[in-house]
């Protein structure tokens, strides 16, 4: 990307593959937006249709940023990089963060941020293809809380940005993201120094995002917010009374 020329980016990973008119349809569908995004085809390494192949929309429409960002939480093909074109200008000084899985967590909330509006086509011009041992397929890990951090930065962005169901609904994930954490052996010292870290950085979050939460969650956020592992104990326990 540093050496990257020209008015707009596409990504592609090694594994998939693309239609021919890939560029050129998400080209012509981008106009006068910032960002153009596909409907995607998802295919295991044999060439057999998986769920997630019916169209991301009926008909080409135009969303904004705080409707995208609401939207991806829901769709897990709205937040990949892929399936996208991009004006370059909104990877000037933002990059992927090196070393993190879900790395397409991380920057969804900026490149949103980045664009007055985005187009989103129902043409499936992108081929996803998943294997057996992709990320989506691998069992949760330590590996696999990157992605409560990727939240937890979204959530700060989402409240400053005064999207109000756009935060409830990301403190939501996150609640559901550390449900599925609570498998994973706490006490190991490596998984509770990342979750120290991931609990450090929600302290970023204003106290004010409290308002923008059910009362169920506003009490949650704010036990992880004091006193997070006694708040996370306790909703371990909670959920098996």
């Amino acid at each position: 990307m540093n050496v990257m020329h020209g008015d707009f980016v596409a990504f592609v990973d090694s594994d998939d593959y693309v239609e021919p008119d890939y560029v050129d349809s998400l080209y012509v569908g981008i106009a006068d937006a910032d960002m153009s995004v596909c409907s995607i085809i998802c295919e295991d390494s044999a060439g057999k249709l998986r769920k997630g192949s019916e169209p991301i929309t009926e008909k080409r429409s135009a969303v904004s940023s705080e409707e995208y960002l609401r939207h991806a939480l829901l769709d897990w093909r709205l937040v990949v990089a892929c399936n996208k074109l991009y004006a370059a200008s909104i990877w000037n000084q933002l990059r992927f963060p090196v070393g993190r899985v879900h790395e397409d967590e991380y920057v969804l909330h900026q490149v949103v941020g980045r664009c007055k509006n985005i187009n989103v086509l129902p043409d499936g011009l992108y081929h996803y293809v998943s294997t057996d041992n992709s990320i989506t397929h691998s069992g949760f890990s330590i590996r696999n809380l990157d992605r409560l951090e990727a939240l937890v930065q979204r959530l700060e962005h989402c409240v400053g940005k005064n999207y109000r169901q756009c935060a409830a609904l990301t403190f939501d994930k996150f609640i559901e993201d550390l449900d599925f954490a609570s498998g994973l052996d706490w006490s190991d010292r490596a998984i509770h120094a990342r979750l120290g870290e991931i609990f450090a950085q929600l302290r970023h979050v204003p106290l004010s995002a409290g308002s923008f939460l059910s009362t169920k969650r506003c009490v949650q956020f704010l036990g992880l917010w004091f006193v997070p592992f006694l708040t996370e104990w306790v909703l371990r326990k909670a959920k098996h009374l």
